[in-house]
């Protein structure tokens, strides 16, 4: 017997379950970056309400969610493509960057 030749289908093939495990460690290392900015908020605000030093609660809150929208945004089009949840993340991050300066400029 002859081996089976590879084809233009069988490399197509491949390379498309190969870019699909890299999206989905991209997607998994984004979404843990995001775990971790949410700790970062939880210890941040638990150090506020013990020594009240540091980012005051509300910027803090603020800072934070921009970050996140961005990195969600990230998430939505390497997983879905863009679409509307990149829409909806990124007039989200544009309230949350609008908040952060306002809240910098009062305080």
């Amino acid at each position: 017997m002859w081996p089976r030749a590879v084809t233009i289908v069988d490399i197509c093939i491949h390379t498309i379950r190969k870019i699909k495990t890299v999206v989905r460690d991209i997607a998994t290392l984004l979404l843990a970056i995001i775990g971790m900015m949410i700790l970062e908020g939880i210890v941040l605000g638990v150090l506020w309400r013990r020594r009240h030093q540091g980012i005051r609660p509300a910027q803090l809150a603020a800072n934070l969610m921009a970050g996140i929208s961005l990195l969600l945004a990230t998430v939505a089009v390497v997983v879905a493509g863009a679409g509307p949840f990149l829409m909806v993340f990124l007039a989200l991050a544009l309230v949350m960057h609008v908040a952060d300066l306002y809240l910098r400029w009062t305080y």
